[in-house]
């Protein structure tokens, strides 16, 4: 990540996390819009997550959703500590994780993403 003044650089393939309360949406960037502070994203999927211990109790599986054109300043790197576990349990769900991937997931998506654009609304005003 490089950041360029008031804006941050993500190369496209970069797992990148939006973090909001106790979910975390994780998303592989597709291309950076520089001239509008927006970062173009394709959400993978949405963690519940235990704070401080970061363990899962529900995922939402949402490769098959509407990609994402959000502030690029909403964003952080994922680390891979994050996203190993979260793909995995994609690719092989486990018993104690529940993995949704319906049109609910969508929906809930839709209102994390209500709720980030109104808790952060200056970043949502910017060009």
């Amino acid at each position: 990540m490089v950041e360029l003044g008031s804006l941050v650089q993500f190369s496209p393939n970069q797992v990148v996390c939006l973090e909001q309360g106790e979910l975390l949406l994780f998303g592989e960037v597709v291309q950076m819009v520089p001239e509008r502070l927006r970062c173009w994203v394709r959400p993978l999927a949405m963690a519940q997550v235990v704070p401080e211990s970061l363990k899962l109790l529900l995922l939402y599986d949402l490769r098959e959703s509407s990609h994402l054109v959000l502030p690029a300043q909403v964003f952080r790197e994922a680390l891979d500590t994050e996203v190993i576990p979260i793909m995995g349990a994609l690719f092989h769900p486990e018993k104690e994780v529940v993995v949704d991937n319906s049109d609910a997931a969508r929906i809930s998506l839709h209102q994390f993403i209500r709720r980030v654009s109104v808790e952060r609304w200056e970043l949502f005003q910017t060009v």
